[in-house]
């Protein structure tokens, strides 16, 4: 199942990173257009992160782009310059703010290395000493002690790439075993840690044209 537009701003908090941020107070809202859109903004106060959902008056920046666009962008499909170059990708505001508040977040997972989970998740059990169940809305993987939870969260985790403290606390994942034996995989799966490989940044001189081409 793809993940929305809702579900990235919602995993923002998990991934928020308050060491990187320290002394930050900002605001950044985000004009998503499309079936799937919606008004955001993200506001950094005192070492704290916070969501909201209305396009703030006091935003510092304020970005618009289309909810598949936006989808790309966060999954590593889609590179920032060249959304930011063709059009699809509009900054009002401080664009070094809007360009610059991404460092401020763990990366998010979203559909991650895009490997099937049916092909993911049974060669992530195997690297376990003591497997246990997965179960997600459309299919069941595994035996022993069950972990439930929708597919981005259960990607993230298994790929080692969000914790699953904040999910657990969020509901978005349920596990009914021993939670040493979650930490333990957790501990295996974060340690080598599956990605999607980086966009190929396309040549300043497609760049270029791209540039050109939203200008006409």
């Amino acid at each position: 199942m793809a993940v929305t537009v809702d579900e990235i701003f919602q995993r923002m908090s998990a991934t928020f990173l308050p060491e990187k941020a320290v002394g930050v107070n900002a605001v950044v809202a985000y004009h998503i257009t499309g079936d799937g859109g919606g008004d955001y903004s993200s506001i950094i106060k005192e070492g704290a992160y916070s969501l909201e959902k209305v396009l703030r008056a006091d935003a510092q920046a304020t970005l618009t782009m289309a909810a598949p666009d936006w989808i790309g962008l966060n999954e590593g499909t889609l590179d920032p310059m060249t959304a930011f170059v063709s059009g699809k990708l509009k900054i009002a505001g401080d664009q070094g703010l809007a360009q610059k508040f991404p460092r401020y977040f763990k990366r998010p997972s979203g559909n991650g290395s895009g490997i099937p989970l049916a092909d993911l998740i049974p060669t992530r059990l195997a690297l376990l000493a003591q497997s246990f169940r997965i179960v997600t809305k459309d299919a069941t993987w595994g035996s022993g002690p069950e972990l439930q939870g929708d597919d981005s969260a259960v990607r993230g985790l298994v790929e080692g790439q969000i914790e699953p403290g904040p999910a657990l606390l969020g509901g978005q994942l349920v596990f009914a075993g021993d939670m040493a034996l979650l930490r333990s995989a957790w501990a295996t799966w974060s340690a080598s840690p599956v990605t999607r490989p980086k966009p190929k940044r396309p040549s300043m001189l497609a760049l270029g044209i791209a540039w050109l081409k939203s200008k006409l």
